[in-house]
């Protein structure tokens, strides 16, 4: 789906950021599907449009920029229903880029996610919903299927009050699995995952468990 052309690129001095505008074109609605999961027909046109949506996107020139758009509201003449499109650009969060969202993600991951937003001047409950909207998308297409060999960290929080252990696959070096406590409920919560995720603890043959001392 073509999402339309950047007809306009304007600087608002007082609010001191970046505006862009997206044109709709004829080319939005060639290749357009319902959403709907029984149907899935391609004869979409357009019903009306919605009212303009801003999405943060990369600053540019050191500016804050957003990308507005009055969206259309596609209608399927099979399934009678009328639905707002997605533009591509659009993210998981709703209210950013894809590709602000790439870049959000890369910080979060050096830093923490309060320091991330006071470093993009953004709310950081919005940085939080990237955060957990893309690790949901990753989280369910997990296979434990061929986990052999795990490794179990300990962890505390806040000097040594809030602990939280972390799960992972040692063979292919990733996070699998993470749940806040540090005792045996842990091991237990972390079964259930694997059930869940086509895994079995019989199939577990090597574990590396590193426990953290009690503090004097």
């Amino acid at each position: 789906m073509n999402a339309g052309k950047f007809e306009v690129v304007d600087y608002d001095s007082k609010a001191d950021k970046f505006f862009i505008v997206i044109a709709e074109t004829l080319k939005l609605w060639e290749k357009e599907i319902c959403p709907h999961e029984n149907c899935k027909s391609q004869a979409i046109t357009c019903y009306d449009h919605a009212d303009t949506r801003s999405w943060r996107h990369m600053d540019i020139f050191g500016k804050r920029s957003e990308i507005l758009c009055n969206v259309p509201r596609g209608k399927c003449p099979s399934y009678h229903r009328i639905y707002q499109v997605k533009i591509p650009s659009e993210g998981k969060g709703k209210h950013f880029t894809q590709t602000f969202e790439r870049y959000a993600l890369a910080l979060m991951r050096e830093m923490t996610v309060s320091k991330a937003s006071d470093l993009k001047g953004e709310c950081d409950q919005r940085m939080w919903r990237i955060l957990f909207a893309h690790v949901d998308e990753i989280y369910s297409k997990l296979d434990m299927n061929d986990l052999v060999w795990i490794g179990a960290d300990e962890m505390s929080a806040r000097k040594g009050y809030d602990y939280m252990t972390v799960f992972a696959d040692m063979m292919k070096k990733r996070v699998i699995f993470a749940t806040e406590g540090k005792d045996n409920e842990t091991f237990l919560l972390f079964a259930d995952a694997l059930y869940a995720y086509n895994g079995h603890p019989k199939a577990i043959t090597q574990a590396a468990i590193e426990h953290e001392e009690p503090r004097l």
